[in-house]
């Protein structure tokens, strides 16, 4: 999975300075995630 693998570099990873920060990315993630799955199980009705 080359994504996984850009979530893992070091590049990526370095703009997290805080606890703070990595919380509101995966809550972020979370909610476009949330809301992609959806679109798309809207899209197939």
């Amino acid at each position: 999975m080359d994504i996984l693998k850009e979530f893992l570099s070091k590049e990526f990873l370095s703009q997290f300075k805080t606890g703070e920060d990595v919380s509101a990315f995966m809550k972020e993630l979370h909610t476009r995630v949330y809301e992609q799955m959806l679109e798309a199980e809207m899209d197939n009705l």
